[in-house]
């Protein structure tokens, strides 16, 4: 099972490799994200709100590894009062090629064996990646990436 601190740990590392994420927060809920956005300041975009995963099992016995589903915001804030159509796209052009560098990582980290996961990367379920935009969630439109990632129990 991926631990939250692990999680939080690397969405750290991530962030520091990225130089457009100004801000990297983890929420459990919708409601979390409704809280963190009423601080959230259009200077702190893009931000990086990881979510809590969710865990299940695949296998049986002793092959049985846990199923980590792992969710991962790449936000901006944005005032719709004075968003131009073009200002609008450009949010999501900006927050796509985000969640792509973002993506491009972890699919570095597995075939490097390197980053916090170490082995766990290993078990990253490329097939897994969904990957779309976001729009008024809380006043924040960007993009949203899912994945899988297997661990031994």
């Amino acid at each position: 099972m991926i631990l939250i601190p692990q999680l939080e740990a690397y969405s750290n590392q991530v962030a520091s490799v990225i130089p457009e994420i100004k801000r990297v927060e983890m929420a459990v809920t919708e409601e979390d994200l409704g809280k963190l956005m009423q601080d959230h300041k259009a200077g702190d975009n893009i931000l990086m709100l990881t979510l809590v995963p969710e865990h299940g099992m695949d296998g049986q016995q002793d092959a049985a590894k846990y199923e980590n589903v792992c969710g991962f915001f790449f936000l901006e804030k944005v005032d719709y009062s004075k968003l131009k159509r073009n200002e609008y796209i450009e949010v999501f052009t900006r927050t796509q090629a985000v969640a792509k560098k973002f993506m491009d990582k972890l699919i570095m980290d597995k075939s490097n064996g390197e980053g916090l996961f170490c082995g766990m990367m290993a078990w990253l379920q490329e097939s897994s990646f969904n990957a779309g935009p976001t729009k008024m969630l809380n006043g924040c439109n960007g993009y949203y990436v899912q994945i899988t990632i297997k661990t031994n129990p």
